[in-house]
């Protein structure tokens, strides 16, 4: 009889350590899951993150061939204002020097 109250006891014993085991190994599954959680919220902001900067880059790139163009349109027209400024110079010139030889000749 004796030997088998030492046996219940200890089965006992081992059911409760097994139930202490269970709790701890359920409260470290829980704090794993909950630091996933954490994880995955953290991955997705910085996923949103990204998208959002790699949409800002190609809307840069998109203006900055837009201003590109621009300025491609403007260096034209300042290329063609100043050869009409140099037309316009040589017309001067050739007015002053017209009228230089005019007054020379009188």
């Amino acid at each position: 009889e004796f030997v088998q109250e030492e046996h219940i006891a200890a089965c006992w014993e081992c059911v409760r350590v097994a139930v202490e085991v269970c709790g701890e190994v359920r409260g470290a599954l829980a704090t794993a899951h909950t630091e996933n959680v954490q994880v995955h919220e953290g991955y997705s902001q910085l996923m949103s993150k990204h998208l959002a900067m790699v949409t800002n880059y190609r809307n840069l790139e998109s203006q900055r061939g837009t201003l590109d163009a621009r300025v491609a349109v403007l260096a034209a027209r300042l290329h063609q204002k100043e050869a009409e400024m140099d037309e316009l110079r040589a017309q001067i010139s050739a007015l002053l020097a017209e009228e230089r030889d005019g007054s020379k000749q009188h």
